[in-house]
């Protein structure tokens, strides 16, 4: 189905600087979930998470089940809601639940960036989420203000 009135979407970019982004936390596509949230070779859960702005600029953000403090912040800001910090031992299944309310909500994320090792000749960055706010009301092709 082609949609010829839908606004065109921003070609993405990679978040290079640091800075403060409203940032949507996407929902992977259901037949790549499984990709994106898995077991690492200790056993423990981690999801790979995909972070936009209505401008193109994009990230993406590990998580791990040996990290849930991690979790429960990012979950719990971009849905606004309290959540408790994972079982370590988490299966991925409970991880995609527990990332479930966060899925399309938006927060203005101070994001600090550090370059990490290229890969493949491409450059790499590291993120560090330094704070996030939720945004009530927002949705995503918007603009707002701060």
């Amino acid at each position: 189905m082609n949609n010829d009135n839908a606004p065109a979407r921003p070609e993405l970019k990679t978040i290079t600087k640091n800075g403060t982004y409203v940032l949507k936390l996407c929902k992977p596509k259901d037949e790549v979930i499984w990709t994106k949230f898995k077991y690492d070779k200790n056993g423990k859960a981690y999801a790979r998470i995909f972070f936009k702005d209505n401008e193109g600029n994009c990230l993406t953000q590990f998580f791990t089940a040996a990290n849930p403090k991690n979790i429960s912040i990012t979950v719990g800001k971009f849905s606004s809601t309290f959540v408790e910090a994972p079982d370590p031992k988490i299966s991925v299944e409970d991880l995609v639940l527990l990332f479930t309310p966060a899925f399309g909500k938006t927060a203005k994320v101070q994001v600090e960036v550090k370059e990490d090792k290229p890969y493949n000749g491409k450059p790499q960055f590291k993120y560090f989420f330094k704070t996030i706010e939720p945004v009530a009301g927002f949705t995503a092709g918007t603009s707002i203000d701060f």
